[in-house]
């Protein structure tokens, strides 16, 4: 019974934690910390990427429903760099969307910093200012066309929209660029 009573008294008088476990535990819980931020800002950007995808998809499938639904066989989206535009266009010979013209869907510049890539359907690049013409059937009156999303050089994971020649969309992702599956 003596020698654990002798015990007990020498932890008794120790008080606290040393200083070498302290800064040992503040080290870990500041590495833990680090990881979870970075791969919190990874998701972030994934996800603001897969949410401009699907919404992208989403009004290319309504600006192709306008089309059908109202019989206009001059229903055009012009991309630019960052921001969309569709309208009825009275003047096709133009391929603008003109004061008297009526818009059915103006998306300007995303918060998300995204860049719009367009391409036809081999991959061949397409100018900055791009002109998607749809018919009274909701056809695209040329070829497909592929969208890529991306928020700059530093992040990987890529998402496509692709417009086929009869209109329908498909929502794509690629990390490398090359293997595009299904994103939805």
């Amino acid at each position: 019974m003596q020698r654990i009573e002798t015990k007990m008294q020498g932890f008794a008088d120790q008080r606290g934690f040393s200083l070498t476990e302290l800064l040992v535990t503040v080290g870990i819980a500041v590495i833990m910390t680090v990881i979870g931020l970075y791969s919190l800002s990874d998701f972030r950007l994934k996800s603001r990427l897969a949410s401009a995808t699907r919404e992208m998809k989403s009004d290319f499938d309504m600006i192709r429903m306008y089309a059908r639904a109202n019989q206009n066989g001059s229903v055009i989206a012009i991309l630019t760099a960052n921001s969309y535009v569709a309208c009825v266009d009275n003047n096709p010979a133009n391929g603008n969307c003109d004061a008297a013209e009526t818009v059915i869907l103006n998306r300007p510049q995303s918060t998300y910093s995204l860049t719009y890539t367009v391409a036809s359907d081999n991959g061949t690049p397409i100018p900055p200012l791009t002109l998607i013409q749809y018919n009274e059937l909701g056809r695209l009156k040329d070829a497909n066309r592929l969208i890529t999303l991306s928020m700059g050089s530093s992040y990987t994971m890529q998402y496509r929209v692709k417009i086929n020649q009869t209109g329908l969309t498909e929502a794509l992702k690629s990390s490398d660029g090359t293997n595009w599956l299904p994103a939805l």
